[in-house]
């Protein structure tokens, strides 16, 4: 297929586009801005561009499939209502992509959202990222329902190398491991998939899924504190990793959501009352997804050496739209 992955330079994204690579297809990138870090393999072409802002229609000219990798996600503040911002960008901007992908006779894609409101759905309530995510789903769904098929990927936490300027939580715990602080990570922890296994199980949902499918994509359950340690047994530390006490991090939200309200922003998560569901163990059973798309698991280990030794790129760790 000739595959158009938007958001094909993000962490996501990237390792969607080798593995397609791999499998033979043809691969248009579409972002804001080419990775200067890399070379594009040879089957991939890319083009500059901007869904929420520019007309790119263009962009789906000979294509036959599509992978939605992109979006703002829960870090952004805006100014005003976040609850508008998310409704905008995560829910309205994609549907009038998709539609417009079906009208240029694209038949099949892949739409990435998140599994916080997969796993909890009570999230939806509070956080309008979790909200805008979860609406996203039907909406596309409805949008595309005239000849391209289309299914849903809902990630978990994903755990892989990717471009500098995407440098996130595991920026912070290399330089943390490869420093002589004392080693400390939150109470609670969640699901991991490593970017590969992710990309994998993309792929064979462009190739193989039918309409409507839903895939809740994670490989380990993991303590944060135990993500800290393993982060630091690649570096060659093996201390102990404390935990944070649970009524600090609780504190900080508070204070992080007065700060907020007092500056005239929004978030895409409460901080508030993301401070205590962060701080729980927000597990899930990936099996089945992992049975129908045949993604590999257990490469969490590996994925985090190569972070640290930044073997390939920058390190990055992202929570897409999770």
């Amino acid at each position: 297929m000739n595959v158009l992955v938007i958001g094909g330079t993000g962490v996501i994204g990237w390792h969607v586009v080798l593995e397609l690579c791999a499998r033979g297809h043809k691969v248009r990138i579409l972002a804001r801005r080419s990775p200067k870090e890399i070379t594009l393999p040879d089957q991939a072409t890319f083009v500059s561009g901007d869904y929420l802002k520019e007309d790119i229609s263009s962009a789906f000219d000979n294509i036959d499939g599509i992978i939605f990798a992109a979006s703002p996600d829960y870090r952004q503040l805006v100014r005003g209502s976040a609850w508008d911002f998310y409704q905008h960008t995560n829910v309205e901007a994609p549907v009038k992509l998709f539609q417009t992908a079906e009208r240029s006779g694209v038949r099949r894609g892949v739409f990435v959202t998140s599994f916080y409101h997969a796993v909890a759905s009570e999230l939806t309530l509070d956080h309008p990222y979790c909200y805008s995510r979860a609406e996203s789903e039907e909406a596309v769904l409805n949008a595309c329902s005239g000849g391209l098929n289309l299914s849903i990927v809902q990630p978990s936490w994903v755990v892989g190398p990717g471009f500098s300027r995407h440098l996130t939580l595991a920026g912070f715990y290399q330089n943390l491991v490869r420093s002589f602080a004392p080693l400390y990570a939150p109470p609670g922890g969640t699901n991991f998939v490593a970017a590969t296994s992710l990309a994998h199980g993309m792929v064979t949902a462009l190739e193989t899924a039918k309409h409507g499918d839903r895939f809740l994509i994670g490989d380990e359950n993991i303590l944060w504190t135990e993500l800290m340690g393993r982060f630091a047994r690649a570096a060659g530390r093996h201390g102990k990793v404390r935990t944070i006490p649970k009524e600090l991090i609780h504190a900080s939200g508070s204070t992080t959501a007065v700060c907020l309200r007092l500056l005239g922003y929004g978030s895409g998560l409460e901080p508030h009352k993301w401070s205590r569901f962060f701080t729980k163990e927000f597990y899930f059973d990936p099996s089945p997804a992992q049975q129908v798309l045949k993604y590999p698991v257990g490469k969490i280990n590996q994925t985090v050496a190569e972070v640290v030794e930044g073997n390939k790129t920058s390190p990055a760790f992202h929570s897409l739209r999770a």
